[in-house]
């Protein structure tokens, strides 16, 4: 396989069209999470993730690693996605207390749909 060919690969990785084609949200229905792009779900993540703020000050050390659009891990190695699922952990267990609340739900959004 050439260089230019496993560029490609890693510019539009191949298993980013299945997930493409089939979304999933918490909040939207199929019809309504098929016309979203990331920019509106990560605006909302970020609503949701100011709002868990003004509860709880320690949501703010996850906007970097987690809300983050040019983040793909999909390119990442071993280590960074090991280091990220550890971080996804982290944030699951501190959202819990706030887990049925619409900011909850609002940053979960853009987790899924990651």
């Amino acid at each position: 396989m050439s260089l230019k060919e496993q560029l490609q690969k890693l510019a539009v990785p191949q298993s980013r069209h299945h997930l493409e084609s089939q979304k999933s949200s918490l909040l939207f229905d199929s019809n309504e999470v098929a016309s979203l792009d990331s920019e509106v779900v990560l605006e909302l993540a970020i609503s949701g993730l100011n709002a868990l703020v003004a509860l709880n000050k320690s949501f703010t050390k996850y906007e970097p690693l987690l809300f983050n659009k040019s983040f793909d891990r999909m390119i990442q190695g071993k280590k960074v996605n090991k280091d990220l699922d550890n971080v996804i952990k982290q944030y699951l267990i501190e959202l819990s207390p706030y887990f049925l609340t619409k900011p909850a739900l609002k940053t979960l959004e853009w987790l899924v749909y990651k």
